[in-house]
Order: structure tokens, then sequence, then C-alpha cells
């Protein structure tokens, strides 16, 4: 479960507009998985949102 802070902090950083491809990037242990597990639970609802897993080497 994402904690009120980093919901907060990502609701107020992270401006998705229509049309954009997003990259979540960075070390190991730095939360891209928290980010990536917190846009799923968000927006959920949403019917054009793919989240594509990939490991790119």
């Amino acid at each position: 479960m994402v904690s009120a802070l980093i919901e907060r902090e990502l609701t107020e950083t992270l401006p998705i507009r229509n049309g954009v491809f997003v990259a979540v990037v960075g070390p190991s242990g730095a939360g891209k998985d928290t980010v990536i597990g917190y846009a799923k639970a968000r927006f959920a609802g949403e019917t054009r949102l793919e989240f594509v897993r990939r490991v790119i080497t």
C-alpha cells in the first residue's frame, strides 16, 4: 500500500497527458514497482491505459 505522502507527491508531480508514453527507470530499490503499483490502482478505471512490463538490457 502506498503511503499518503507518496500518493500526494505522485499526484502533484506526475502530470500524465493523453498520448504520452511514460517510462519508469531507476536503480534497484528506488521504488519503481511502488510507483507502477500506485498508478495501476489510481487509474484502474481508465479504459485506454496500458501497463507493459518488459526487461530491457
